[in-house]
């Protein structure tokens, strides 16, 4: 049997791991090592860290430490093993001879792995060493910088991809509609989407979830309409993710319906991140039964599928409904999170349940480690000032850890007014005034009064 034939058999049926790699047979020339091929084949079967730095260490010996295309698949198994970019920059570094392939494969670990702002650095590097990006370094580094709401690198990059010729091609554009939208830049984002020559279901999703993302649901379903007209066949549940928000901001039920008749008429998984959007969906447009029916259908559920049936019923003012639901939550084994609680602490004060929502307020830091925010001490402060507990209001107030904001003041201001307090309601009204005006919204203590505060 051929050596190669027979190093190639113990990788086909994964045997090779560990210290196997400490030992490799004569070829019968007075080498024991392999050739490059049979090297990026035992790579690709190693099955942990250590038969791989075996491996990593024969690659050495043999002399194969600045071969690129060895090199690139120790940067991209390390990156998967070890969950950092730390073995894979020191193995790049060692590479004598680099080509944009291989900075390609650095780029796109760095931002698989977060680690954006180096993402960009060996971007910048690549082209210090006179080496032109292409279209698969493009994407990585517009991804990098869309986390980064870079938005001047950004446009730096995309003029790179003009310069590249790069200024036509979808993977390139989806990039960079996903780069803008993520910036706010809605802009660039229609522009570049108007003029793509061919636009696949990521442009059409990118581009949806743009508008969805800024608050433009109206652009959204408009251009979700114009999906279903010319490319409807490529709808899939990725699309039917971006547009439902949206439908939930104008409480489009009908076009919320369809949609939902669609993915099961396809055949679409209804999976936690679809099955959420729905529940999300049916809860803001008050067809809370529906959306207990879809949520109890689902096969998994995350914080953010109790999340929104919680705030559903919170919004239409079931509190009961909603704190029934948080329990069953916790039952679960669910760790809430900071938006659960505020949907809790509003249903407890709207239910009058100031026991309660002192209870749930302790927990959020004794039980889930959780640093209360305005939004938290805003819903206590509604919950004691509706119960004319104005003294325990102001004691919260006092003892926030940071500069109590509009809406700590504005849950005030509104208690003082059903119970015609006339200590604490000047002290609110104040400092709700001072913080508007230093807003800049103008606010006067006249359009107070006409808005129902004083």
């Amino acid at each position: 049997m051929a050596f190669g034939v027979s190093i190639r058999l113990p990788i086909k049926h994964g045997f090779v791991r560990g210290r196997a790699f400490g030992y490799f047979p004569d070829r019968g020339n007075g080498s024991s090592f392999l050739d490059s091929y049979e090297y990026s084949q035992l790579l690709q079967s190693c099955r942990d860290i250590e038969s791989l730095k075996a491996v990593h260490a024969q690659v050495v010996t043999a002399g194969y430490q600045s071969n690129m295309y060895l090199a690139a698949k120790l940067i991209e198994i390390y990156r998967d093993f070890s969950g950092s970019m730390e073995d894979g920059r020191k193995v790049f570094n060692n590479t004598t001879e680099r080509d944009s392939q291989l900075y390609n494969v650095l780029i796109r670990g760095y931002t698989t792995h977060g680690s954006y702002m180096e993402a960009i650095r060996a971007y910048d590097e690549m082209q210090m060493q006179g080496l032109k990006p292409n279209h698969f370094s493009f994407p990585f580094v517009l991804k990098a910088c869309s986390a980064m709401g870079d938005l001047e690198k950004g446009k730096e990059i995309h003029r790179d991809s003009m310069m590249a010729g790069m200024n036509g091609h979808t993977y390139v554009c989806n990039g960079l509609i996903a780069m803008y939208a993520r910036c706010g830049d809605l802009t660039n984002a229609r522009q570049v989407f108007d003029e793509m020559p061919e636009r696949d279901v990521i442009s059409w999703n990118s581009m949806i979830a743009g508008y969805c993302q800024n608050d433009h649901p109206k652009e959204a379903l408009e251009l979700f309409h114009g999906m279903l007209l010319g490319f409807r066949e490529g709808l899939d549940g990725v699309t039917l993710v971006a547009i439902l928000p949206s439908l939930s901001q104008l409480s489009a039920l009908g076009h919320g319906r369809w949609a939902h008749c669609y993915a099961i008429k396809n055949g679409f998984v209804v999976d936690v991140v679809l099955g959420t959007a729905l529940v999300n969906m049916y809860a803001k447009c008050g067809r809370l039964s529906v959306a207990r029916l879809v949520f109890d259908r689902m096969a998994q559920r995350n914080v953010f599928s109790w999340n929104a049936l919680i705030g559903g019923y919170g919004v239409y003012g079931l509190a009961s409904d909603a704190l029934g639901t948080f329990s069953l939550m916790l039952k679960a084994n669910i760790s809430p999170d900071a938006i659960t609680f505020v949907y809790v602490l509003s249903a407890c004060a709207h239910a009058g349940l100031v026991d309660d929502a002192r209870q749930w307020f302790r927990a959020m830091r004794d039980d889930h480690s959780l640093e209360p925010s305005g939004e938290h001490y805003a819903c206590m402060v509604d919950a004691l000032g509706r119960a004319g507990l104005f003294d325990e209001a102001m004691s919260i107030i006092n003892s926030m850890p940071f500069e109590p904001g509009a809406d700590v003041w504005g849950s005030l201001l509104g208690a003082c007014r059903i119970h015609k307090d006339m200590i604490a309601r000047p002290v609110a009204m104040y400092r709700t005034w001072a913080l508007a005006a230093w807003n800049g919204q103008g606010i006067s203590v006249a359009r107070m009064d006409v808005v129902g505060v004083t």
